[in-house]
């Protein structure tokens, strides 16, 4: 072994790489060299995440060899523990149990520990996918906002290039109605890489839907046909962009291209109710359309589908129907702010139930406590039927936090001030940049209109 430092920066890459046998051949050369200790001193946190996070149990039990004598049979189960997120977050799934909790404790152990392995995580081919993939169960399948958000941090703090942390961060702050951005994590993934389709059709979604910016939207979605000619969502939102200027015939072209790739498209159907009911003026056309969806045993009880029937039913002023409808749409899909706004709408407007307008807020938000819309919204709910300042502020000071806005901060100062109560910290309200754009509402693969 004529220079050690060039073995243990060979050794590291080795164990933290995908080949298998190079791994094991390593692990034979260190159990064999002569200056063993000090190999193991200097290799010591890349062998633990090979004896705890080794696809292979043969390498993980190996590594594990070299560290029993150091760490001892306690130790290594302590080490395990340590690490055992990266276990519980593949082996238990939210329709197996309410595992969430176990999921975050875990995750939280490893934060303690992290600064020790996240930079050899980050940077090893074989454990980067791992990590962001626990960062999407976390958010999808658990709704742990902070620790997803936290994972793909890490990885872009130390690899900011990695196109598939920058569209999942983007995923987060779109749900979180930071538009800006989220706009500015998509075009980051796009200019990493040309090919991720996902994050051309949410930036597409955003300028389309969020910014006015159709004609550019429709560029972003032709490039996700070009890549991906049977995308069907590809097609729709591209058919929401020419409806938004007013071209119907370029809109109907490619909704019936959507709807010749799939039928049921829940997404196709609810642009051609929308046709039906909003352009035409047919509402018989629209419920039948939507009506198709629901009857679709793929997709029952569909929030999208329901909540444009209820929407509907309020129009034509059958609000019983209405109300019930945007019960079964919120209950099927709980995160649609806009039908929660409508919802509450018409149970203040017409059933003056301010209780249960209160209820759908508090419930919306203990799912999506970071949407910094309906956060500033129910606040000023809060503010105009209850007169209720005191609870309000605490919202608006919570959406303040997630995205600072000068026009925000100088109405909190204000609030505080009718309160009675001096701002603790003055907050450089002042100096605050608006951080977000004046219209702001609202893995893998992308609904570009979920939520």
């Amino acid at each position: 072994m004529s220079n050690i430092h060039d073995f243990i920066k060979e050794a590291t890459q080795k164990l933290l790489g995908v080949n298998q046998e190079a791994t094991q051949v390593i692990l034979g050369e260190i159990e064999q060299a002569k200056n063993k200790e000090e190999l193991l001193n200097a290799l010591e946190n890349t062998l633990v995440l090979t004896a705890v996070l080794h696809p292979e149990e043969d390498i993980q039990q190996a590594a594990q060899a070299l560290l029993m004598p150091r760490f001892g049979a306690q130790g290594i189960s302590m080490l395990r523990e340590q690490l055992s997120i990266f276990g519980t977050i593949a082996e238990y799934f939210p329709w197996m149990g309410d595992y969430a909790p176990l999921q975050q404790e875990n995750y939280q152990k490893f934060s303690k520990v992290k600064v020790d392995y996240i930079q050899m995580i980050v940077e090893s081919p074989l454990y980067v996918e791992t990590y962001l993939d626990m960062g999407r169960k976390l958010y999808m399948m658990f709704e742990l906002e902070d620790e997803a958000k936290t994972c793909f941090e890490d990885i872009l703090r130390i690899n900011p290039k990695h196109d598939e942390a920058q569209y999942s961060l983007g995923r987060i702050y779109e749900k979180q109605h930071l538009y800006k951005k989220a706009k500015e994590h998509y075009e980051a993934a796009i200019r990493h890489n040309e090919e991720n389709v996902y994050a051309l059709l949410q930036l597409g979604y955003i300028k389309v839907n969020k910014l006015n910016l159709n004609e550019e939207g429709i560029e972003h979605y032709g490039k996700v046909v070009e890549k991906e000619p049977y995308m069907a969502e590809a097609y729709v939102r591209t058919a929401e962009a020419y409806l938004g200027l007013e071209d119907m015939e370029r809109c109907q072209q490619f909704l019936e291209m959507a709807l010749s790739i799939n039928e049921y498209n829940e997404d196709a159907l609810n642009l051609q109710g929308n046709i039906y009911w909003k352009v035409k003026g047919d509402y018989e056309k629209a419920e039948q359309t939507y009506q198709k969806g629901l009857d679709h045993q793929l997709h029952g009880d569909n929030g999208l589908l329901l909540g444009s029937l209820a929407e509907m039913y309020v129009e034509l002023l059958e609000f019983d129907k209405a109300k019930l409808f945007f019960e079964k749409s919120l209950k099927a899909q709980p995160n649609q702010p806009r039908v929660l706004a409508l919802y509450t709408n018409l149970l203040v407007k017409q059933y003056q139930d301010y209780g249960a307008a209160i209820s759908a807020y508090e419930n919306y938000l203990d799912i999506q406590e970071n949407d910094v819309e309906t956060l500033r919204t129910f606040a000023n709910f809060l503010i105009d039927y209850l007169n209720d300042e005191a609870t309000a502020l605490t919202y608006l000071e919570q959406a303040q936090t997630l995205d600072p806005d000068e026009d925000e901060a100088a109405r909190i100062h204000l609030l505080r001030d009718s309160l009675g109560g001096a701002s603790n910290e003055d907050e450089d309200w002042e100096d605050d940049e608006d951080d977000d754009d004046d219209d702001d509402e609202f893995m893998g693969g992308g609904a570009a209109g979920d939520g």
